[in-house]
């Protein structure tokens, strides 16, 4: 999947892919100016707080994007 979002990343600068739990992402709250998902949220095991933390680490009006 890493791979895969390098694609999405182009058209961004300073943008670092990290492989981390989802549902357990090891980053600080409100630290991101967007968050976005490419696919695979349907084989997570905990899909509710897979989201809940993407939400926890993006800040107040993030850009959230989904593929």
């Amino acid at each position: 999947m890493l791979r895969y979002a390098v694609r999405y990343t182009k058209k961004w600068r300073n943008v670092i892919l990290i492989r981390a739990n989802a549902s357990h992402l090891p980053f600080p709250d409100n630290i991101f100016d967007a968050v976005f998902h490419v696919g695979g949220i349907n084989t997570f095991e905990e899909k509710e707080l897979a989201v809940r933390e993407m939400v926890r680490v993006a800040k107040r009006g993030a850009k959230n994007y989904s593929y």
